[in-house]
């Protein structure tokens, strides 16, 4: 019985694949796509992580982007608009350079952007 026990575990240990907390769903038609999220072009100006709780990361940012060119959006979008996301890309987190124009697609609520590596 033992030998089989550590055959068994041999062989997961062996045959095992690195595992992603994060996992995207097939993104829809462009069309469709664009049309339920705000999506505009900005270049990221700052990039501030989110304060901690207890002296332990939460994992989250907000960056400021100015608006080059609003694609699509509900309401009009200021010069700039502030964006909260995660930053760990194993809970789908991304990580915005300062400097670098982006194409964003994001949702949200309540007037608060957000955006993750999905979308």
């Amino acid at each position: 019985m033992r030998a089989l026990l550590v055959v068994v575990t041999v062989v997961a240990v062996l045959t095992s694949k690195e595992a992603d907390a994060c996992s995207c769903q097939a993104p829809g038609p462009p069309c469709e796509t664009m049309f339920s999220a705000t999506v505009f072009v900005g270049k990221v100006l700052s990039s501030k992580p989110a304060p901690s709780a207890n002296g332990i990361s939460t994992g989250s940012a907000t960056t400021t982007f100015e608006v080059i060119e609003t694609l699509h959006s509900e309401k009009p979008l200021g010069k700039t608009v502030d964006l909260s996301h995660q930053t760990n890309g194993n809970i789908c987190g991304i990580a915005f350079e300062v400097g670098k124009t982006y194409v964003v697609y994001a949702g949200g609520a309540n007037g608060q952007l957000s955006a993750g590596a999905c979308s």
